[in-house]
């Protein structure tokens, strides 16, 4: 490195980054680095020359290994005063950052709180529809949810709920993800205990996106609104939408409450039921069996099912009985008629007081394969959301057999 160019008395801002760029483009980072030492204060924080830095700082982490130093380098780049407001630096160190926490090693280089900072700089907005379109916005809005969910992980309830808005109300189409904002949303409300909103927000999601977890959020709210009818039903749903059922610590979550909400609504043999199911499905899984959970298991006589097969045939069974308890309590007076099957047999319309509501063969709980033109069903009608034609519009949320 004799022949290094080193800071010479006279030389500007604009010249040592230039001199910095010059260096990075030939491979010659150690002579980029040598100068960059070398440079006055002023001038390493000046706006050109910090920025040219910065990207010497990106290339010495992309290979980095060592927790420790890694650290050390985000911090560097945390203080570069080129980062500060500017998008484009700030959403590459946090894609670095992300990479190495993603990497085999789960590297964590950056903190929460300088995550936060950073994240503050970057302006979502003016993300263009191009980009969009060129298919590179998808990173942008992953990274405007990683955004939402840390606020909402650090207790910032008011700017989660701004940045969920501000996704929401966009004008553009570019936020393909619209209901999971809702549903940060929903839970930044619900901290805040303003349960009302939550549950709105919530019901919203839905109507873009029918998932199980969403019901199993919505049936935390009626019950601390102490409507456990309603808790009891969302839990239902959620059961019943789910459709990963290897997911055994969901389930015996939906089990468990399944248990506490049939036991508050009267169906003690149903709550024995699910108490079983919640047990024996963390058993078969090999989760530990605590000394108080055999001290319940004891005093509710519960009979734990250690056969997999046998334990699958009880639930087949149990979610039978489980089935009419909601069409009885529940969807009673609600009654429709299959008004006509797709050929693909995964949807149709089910006609409620000559009106057509669409719904999904999921969402049936019957046997699918003797389903008619004609046949009868009980039903809930949820609000839904027409993405062809773009308007709100009411679904069939679920159906069963009449």
């Amino acid at each position: 490195m004799d022949d290094v160019e080193l800071y010479q008395e006279g030389m500007s801002d604009y010249d040592c980054s230039t001199l910095l760029s010059k260096y990075r483009k030939d491979g010659q980072s150690q002579k980029g680095t040598a100068l960059y030492a070398s440079l006055p204060a002023d001038i390493k924080i000046g706006k050109y020359t910090s920025r040219s830095y910065l990207w010497y700082l990106y290339d010495m982490l992309k290979p980095c290994e060592n927790e420790i130093e890694g650290k050390q380098l985000m911090q560097e780049i945390f203080n570069m005063p080129a980062i500060e407001g500017n998008s484009m630096f700030a959403i590459n160190a946090i894609g670095l950052a992300k990479k190495k926490l993603k990497s085999e090693n789960k590297l964590r280089f950056m903190s929460d709180e300088m995550q936060l900072q950073l994240m503050g700089y970057v302006d979502f907005e003016s993300i263009s529809k191009e980009e969009y379109e060129k298919g590179t916005w998808s990173k942008y809005e992953v990274m405007q949810y990683d955004y939402v969910k840390l606020l909402l992980n650090t207790g910032n309830l008011d700017q989660c709920i701004e940045r969920c808005t501000v996704a929401i109300n966009s004008s553009s189409e570019i936020y393909k993800n619209k209901p999971h904002f809702f549903s940060k949303r929903g839970e930044a409300y619900e901290i805040k205990k303003e349960y009302q909103l939550a549950l709105e927000n919530y019901i919203e999601h839905n109507k873009y996106k029918d998932e199980w977890y969403v019901y199993s959020c919505m049936a935390e709210i009626y019950e601390k609104l102490q409507d456990q009818r309603a808790a009891l039903f969302c839990t239902f749903l959620a059961l019943c939408k789910r459709k990963d059922q290897k997911d055994f610590q969901m389930l015996v979550k939906v089990f468990k409450k399944l248990s506490i909400l049939f036991e508050q609504n009267g169906f003690r043999e149903a709550a024995h039921d699910a108490a079983t199911m919640n047990y024996s499905t963390r058993q078969a899984n090999g989760w530990k069996i605590s000394s108080d959970d055999v001290k319940y298991i004891n005093q509710n006589k519960l009979e734990i099912i250690e056969n997999a097969e046998e334990l699958q045939n009880f639930y087949k069974k149990t979610k039978v009985s489980w089935v009419q308890i909601i069409k009885s309590g529940y969807l009673s007076e609600k009654v429709g008629v299959v008004d006509r099957l797709n050929p693909d047999k995964k949807s149709g319309f089910i006609k409620v007081a000559n009106k057509n509501y669409y719904f999904k063969y999921d969402d049936f709980m019957g046997n699918k394969n003797k389903l008619q033109v004609g046949d009868k069903v009980l039903v809930s009608i949820r609000p839904g959301f027409d993405g062809k034609r773009k308007i709100d519009n009411e679904v069939i949320e679920i159906a069963f057999p009449f």
